[in-house]
Parts: C-alpha cells; sequence; structure tokens
C-alpha cells in the first residue's frame, strides 16, 4: 500500500512539474504533432488518407499530416492527436491535417507547427498546455491558438523559433462553405481570429464568438458558456459539474482534458463576472442568432443555432393558443402556443421537438425539424408573464441549424 501510495504521489508530483512549464506529460514523450489517432466513431465517416481512396474509418485508424476525415449526417469522429490535442469532428464535416510553415522551440529542438483545417462543417480543437497545435484554418479565417510573431516578409531573415503555449485553449468552429462564413466560439481566453492573410485580428475571452466572412471578421458578442455546456455535446467533459463523462475517457484523454478544464472552468467564472446586465446581452445574442439567456448572473441556453438568418418584427397573440409573427418586410408566420403543455407550431410545423416557454424578461418558441434544422421565436419585455390575448412585443425570427441534430 505504502508503495502504491508514493507512486500515485510521484505521478502527481511529475504531472505537476510538466504543467508547471506549460507542457502536458503526452508531449513530454512526443514533443512534436506527427499523427492522429481516431478513437471514437460514430455512423458513416470516411477516411481520406493521401493519394489513397476513401474509405469508411475505424477506430484506431491513424492520420498523418495530409490526410482527411468526412463525416456523413448524423456522423462524428473524435481524433487524439499524438502529443495530446483533441479534435472533434461532428456532422457533414471535412477536416484536414496538414503540417504548417512557421517554427516554434521545443525541447533541445525546433519543430514547425500543425494546422488544422475546416473545410465545412463543425469542429472542436482542444488543446493542452505545450501543444503543438497552434492555427485552425477555414477559407475565411485563421484562428491562432497561443500568441504568434507576425511572419517574415519575403527576402528578411526568418522569425526566430517560437515557444509552446503555457496555457490550454478550446475553440468550436462552425463553417459553412454555402454562405462561406465561419463562427468562432471561444471556450477559453487565447483565442485569436483573423482574416486568411492575418489582418483584422480580433482575440476573445472565453465565452465569446465572432463571426468571419468574405468581408472580414466582425466585433465579438457574449454567448452563455454554462448554457453551452449544458447542450453542446461535441464540449462534454469541459464544462461544470462534468467530471464524470471525462472519468468515461481513456487515459490519455482524461489527461487532457483535465488540463484544459482549468481554463475552461476559469472562463467560465470570469464570464459570470462579466457579465452585469440580462436584458442587454440577451437582446444582443438574439439579434446575432445566438439563444443566451442571462438572467442576473445564471445561465441558460435551450437551443444553440448555427449559421443562423435573424429577421426582427412584432409578435402579437391573437388568441388563447394562437398568435402571429410579423417581419419587418411584412411576412407572417402563424403561431399556435400552448404555455400549459410548453408546445408550440410554428407556420403548421411542429417538426420533432419543440417548446415554448418563460426566461428572465421574455418568451420564446422553438421548433426543431428533423433534417435538424430550426425555427425560434423570440419575445421581448413580456415582463416574465404570458403575453395577454391582443398584447404585440418586439420580437425576432431566427432560422438556422441546431447543433447534434
Amino acid at each position: 500500500m505504502a508503495k502504491q501510495i508514493w507512486s500515485l504521489s510521484l505521478s502527481f508530483i511529475i504531472a505537476s512539474l510538466l504543467q508547471m512549464y506549460g507542457m502536458s506529460p503526452s508531449l513530454a514523450q512526443q514533443d512534436e504533432l506527427t499523427r492522429a489517432e481516431v478513437y471514437k466513431l460514430l455512423n458513416n465517416v470516411q477516411l481520406l488518407l493521401r493519394n489513397k481512396p476513401a474509405r469508411p474509418a475505424k477506430k484506431a485508424d491513424v492520420l498523418a499530416p495530409r490526410d482527411a476525415l468526412q463525416t456523413a449526417a448524423r456522423a462524428r469522429a473524435e481524433l487524439l492527436f499524438n502529443e495530446g490535442s483533441l479534435a472533434r469532428i461532428d456532422q457533414s464535416t471535412t477536416f484536414l491535417f496538414k503540417p504548417g510553415l512557421r517554427r516554434f522551440q521545443l525541447t533541445n529542438r525546433v519543430a514547425t507547427e500543425t494546422v488544422l483545417q475546416l473545410k465545412d462543417g463543425i469542429a472542436l480543437v482542444i488543446n493542452p498546455p505545450g501543444s503543438a497545435v497552434t492555427t485552425v484554418e477555414t477559407p475565411t479565417s485563421t484562428i491562432q491558438l497561443q500568441s504568434l510573431p507576425t511572419p517574415a516578409a519575403p527576402g528578411s531573415p526568418a522569425a526566430p523559433p517560437l515557444s509552446p503555449s503555457q496555457g490550454s485553449s478550446a475553440v468550436m468552429v462552425v463553417y459553412n462553405a454555402a454562405t462561406n462564413t465561419a463562427q468562432h466560439f471561444a471556450l477559453t481566453d487565447g483565442v485569436t481570429i483573423a482574416t486568411p492573410t492575418g489582418s483584422n485580428p480580433v482575440s476573445l475571452k472565453g465565452g465569446q464568438v465572432v463571426v468571419a466572412s468574405a468581408g472580414g471578421v466582425g466585433n465579438p458578442v457574449e454567448f452563455d458558456l454554462q448554457g453551452f455546456y449544458s447542450t453542446i455535446t461535441l464540449a462534454a467533459g469541459l464544462g461544470p459539474g462534468q467530471e464524470s463523462i471525462v472519468a468515461q475517457e481513456s487515459y490519455e484523454v482524461q489527461q487532457t482534458l483535465n488540463f484544459v478544464r482549468i481554463d475552461t472552468l476559469a472562463a467560465v467564472r470570469n464570464q459570470v463576472r462579466r457579465i452585469s446586465s440580462f436584458e442587454a446581452t440577451f437582446l444582443r445574442d438574439a439579434l446575432t442568432g445566438g439563444d443566451s439567456n442571462f438572467d442576473g448572473q445564471k445561465g441558460k441556453t435551450s437551443v444553440l443555432i448555427f449559421n443562423p438568418s435573424v429577421t426582427t418584427g412584432v409578435f402579437t397573440r391573437t388568441g388563447e393558443n394562437t398568435a402571429t409573427f410579423t417581419a419587418t418586410n411584412g411576412t407572417v408566420s402563424n403561431i399556435s402556443v400552448d404555455f400549459d403543455t410548453q408546445s408550440t407550431t410554428i407556420n403548421n410545423n411542429a417538426g420533432v421537438s419543440n417548446s415554448v416557454g418563460l426566461s428572465g424578461n421574455n418568451a420564446s418558441a422553438t421548433v426543431i425539424n428533423a433534417n435538424g434544422t430550426v425555427t425560434k421565436i423570440q419575445v421581448f419585455g413580456v415582463g416574465g408573464k404570458e403575453p395577454n390575448v391582443g398584447s404585440s412585443f418586439p420580437g425576432t425570427l431566427t432560422t438556422g441549424i441546431a447543433p447534434d441534430s
């Protein structure tokens, strides 16, 4: 027993020292990212090995730089890189692992960074301290997961080697190839979004989202981290109270999640301190397509909407169980709503899931369809009560995609 206690204590001391020096245990053993192993699969996932025909992926498949994965609808894959980083690939996504160009300094050697590329769909990238993964790319954005100097101009001396990141990072990226837009959800501090050429950089705090398009990078807005973790299964294990989820993973994955949780949980605490106004944040997020509801300093989210299309207008309750939403362009949506049973239909569509309810000073009704599309009506300023028959309130109608549908 004494020997076992000593062994556990020694392991804890070693892990603590590695963390102190900004290095995960995995990185200490394999300090350059050269491979990724498929450690979880759900449904139809294709492995796209370089210069080889596509084939169904299977657990323990290995990807090298320039290999890719492609998930079908309702499919998912999770990758564990040899230095400890994780990538969770959601449905209908193409994800490429490729070598980068910048250099960074590792123990007694210089290595190249590794770039992960999202061509379409949704991916969550999770990096422990000392990670070799520094960049995630989409066609409209470059996401830096540690501070990097500006690349040297052609003909000038090469930039000096970099030090690995001393902190953890986690970011979820949603890229829509049809609209050429990318949404970036920072789950930790230390995430910077820029255009593909590196211009217009925007630094995010954990709990902020920003959209990048062909026109550049937008302004960050808050999204509700606590609600995010209760809704988005792709981020399982990173949020408060999710220790039991972590415990179900393999030892190597647990290592990474436990390191990164230090920073994701700190981001949740920091956001609670940042948020001082429920109404301002709710309205701001609603008008940008989010579904963040801050009630004082308590947050909850029912549905997060990806690739949102938002229309402002007026909600009017026309009867006990009927209402309309009249958009500013004159389009009228008919609503059947029952606050007692918390159910609704929008334009005679109940979908596979529907709900209605009150949150803080506002009301909302949501319909999710079998194909993952979602329609949501949000009504502002109802004072925490059901709108009276005949009353009208400003609101929004948002359509988009529900994650993990």
